[in-house]
């Protein structure tokens, strides 16, 4: 990954990187423009990019078409500014980085796992979405250059 000038690097750490983690790469790319450089993987990938999420991209104006799930390992000797895990299973795995990077966990449900057909698929997702847009807003509304290391820590964490 390559990191310019001030920009802060964020790692979304996800289990399968193919819904939760993509979905709010991608946000954080439109909101946090320039400010931000970032990725999104899984402690076990999947092979493809979720359909509903990148459906979920399109609504918003994004193109998800290079979206790609890919696995921590292959950043696992880069220093991140934040590693962000937006799935439980990520949380408890024992995924290490170099430095020290800000560590949050952003708790929400595997949209794609907790429906039992396409129209409650449809609604979980948009739900996580909205929630994943949001916090996106936030993480991008802070200060974080102003901020010591403690600091950024306990409000990457506050952001639910």
């Amino acid at each position: 990954m390559s990191v310019e000038g001030n920009q802060l690097s964020v790692l979304f750490l996800g289990h399968k990187n193919w819904a939760r983690s993509i979905m709010v790469e991608y946000f954080l790319r439109r909101l946090g423009g320039d400010r931000f450089a970032v990725v999104s993987a899984g402690t076990h990938p999947e092979k493809e990019v979720h359909p509903l999420a990148l459906e979920l991209l399109h609504q918003y104006q994004i193109d998800g078409s290079d979206a790609v799930c890919q696995s921590w390992k292959e950043y696992e000797k880069e220093p991140f500014d934040f590693v962000i895990s937006v799935a439980s299973k990520a949380e408890t795995s024992e995924v290490a980085f170099p430095g020290s990077s800000v560590r949050a966990f952003w708790r929400t449900e595997d949209p794609a796992q907790s429906a039992e057909n396409r129209i409650e698929a449809k609604r979980q997702f948009k739900k996580i979405a909205i929630d994943m847009y949001r916090r996106a807003e936030l993480l991008c509304s802070l200060p974080w250059e102003k901020m010591d290391r403690l600091r950024r820590e306990e409000a990457a964490r506050s952001i639910n």
